[in-house]
């Protein structure tokens, strides 16, 4: 009996031995496999960078050319969208833009917004006072002057380049 107690703890001992031999081997063959994914993270990553770093300068850029001007949201357009689902059914939803009125070099303006939002949630209400950037040289083209009109493209672009340059780097270069 005693014996065979032995035998048990020699082969556990023999396991564990050529599993640690192995795991070399075996962490090669992972990072060999996977390499081409991971340079693919890390350069996905440094484009959606790049995209983020090319949407600053340009809004910037863009936004020290333009006169700020306040506007005022004077309705809503109402977009319809249906789409077919996987099971045949058809499902309806609805978002609007913003309609603003403003002033610029004595005339009257009306512009619609870019951003759409469902209608239980918008940003705006009727008749509130919003600012807008006006390009002098084309008075209808605006940007309403909000995080989400400006800004949320530009964070979203460097979040995921971040999260896919870090994802790959980890994997590339600190996981060996």
């Amino acid at each position: 009996m005693q014996n065979a107690e032995e035998e048990k703890a020699r082969i556990r001992e023999e396991i564990k031995k050529r599993v640690e031999q192995a795991k070399p081997i075996a962490d090669e063959f992972y990072y060999q496999k996977y390499r081409a994914g991971n340079i693919l993270a890390i350069v996905a990553g440094l484009i959606m960078l790049a995209v983020a770093g090319y949407m600053g300068w340009r809004d910037s850029s863009s936004a020290s050319a333009r006169t700020a001007v306040t506007g005022t949201v004077i309705g809503f357009e109402i977009h319809s969208v249906a789409k077919t689902n996987k099971n045949n059914r058809t499902d309806s939803s609805k978002t609007s833009v913003p309609i603003i009125q403003y002033t610029f070099n004595g005339k009257a303006q009306t512009v619609k917004g870019t951003t759409e939002a469902g209608l239980d949630f918008h940003p705006y209400a009727e008749g509130e006072a919003i600012t807008i950037l006006v390009n002098p040289a084309d008075p209808g083209d605006v940007i309403i002057d909000t995080f989400s009109d400006r800004y949320l493209p530009m964070a979203g672009a460097g979040l995921l380049g971040l999260f896919f340059l870090g994802l790959g780097i980890k994997k590339q270069f600190l996981n060996k």
